[in-house]
């Protein structure tokens, strides 16, 4: 059971659920011109985190301000124990303990009233340097997206011009292996048909030397028998 401890008039109601606060209608009527007829509701309700007590600002003019942070109208703000809540110049303390000194009383609105009221108009400004931030953090997600997709094509490339500079570079062995093969070859073909007409020149010479040799045997034989004949011819005269 929740109560809600009026600090300026020291007193403890029970916060059941609808309970309203306004300048002329609710359970706590306070005729105070800072306050909206109909300014602040609390209600019962349950959400992800449970059911628990809640308040709503009622769309007043001045605002409802939960731990010294203003709250936006229409929105639902849970409310736990030892909850400070400043509404048109009053302070109430949402508290389980109807019996709380006193003196824990003041301590804890002290602890707050340290604090600055954090406005409505100083959150709108935050969340727009938040919308701000958050719209840069997404656009450079966007950019780091992109140029991880421009790396990843780019090393897609990488490797198929690897890939086609390694079938290029097999093909090129495997043309300079065939080159050196028929090279082997007709080095081989060359050496052979050189030896070969290595050994048909020197039978060549051998058979023209042979040549050679009979032309002179006939020539010295021819020579003979012309010697022959002159000697016959001057013996027959004699």
């Amino acid at each position: 059971m929740f109560y809600l401890f009026h600090v300026n008039t020291y007193k403890y109601l029970d916060l059941k659920p609808g309970f309203m606060i306004g300048r002329t209608t609710g359970d706590l009527v306070i005729p105070e011109s800072s306050l909206s007829g109909k300014h602040a509701q609390f209600l019962v309700e349950k959400d992800e985190d449970g059911p628990g007590l809640f308040i709503v600002d009622l769309g007043s003019k001045n605002r409802t301000v939960v731990n010294r942070a203003e709250i936006i109208p229409g929105q639902k703000i849970r409310i736990t124990d030892d909850t400070l809540i400043e509404m048109g110049g009053r302070s109430f303390l949402v508290t389980q303990d109807r019996g709380m000194p006193l003196q824990r009383v003041n301590e804890i609105i002290d602890a707050f009233s340290s604090k600055a009221i954090i406005r409505l108009e100083g959150v709108k400004v935050v969340q727009e340097m938040k919308d701000k931030i958050k719209g840069e953090v997404v656009k450079l997600e966007d950019n780091n997206t992109n140029i991880i997709h421009d790396v990843a094509q780019k090393e897609t490339l990488l490797l198929k011009l690897q890939h086609d500079l390694s079938s290029v570079d097999d093909r090129t062995k495997m043309e300079i292996k065939k080159l050196q093969e028929i090279k082997a070859r007709l080095i081989n073909e060359g050496e052979e048909k050189k030896k070969s007409l290595g050994d048909s020149i020197e039978k060549l010479k051998k058979e023209i030397e042979e040549e050679k040799a009979e032309i002179q045997r006939i020539r010295a034989e021819v020579e003979f028998k012309k010697k022959k004949i002159i000697n016959l011819k001057a013996v027959g005269s004699d």
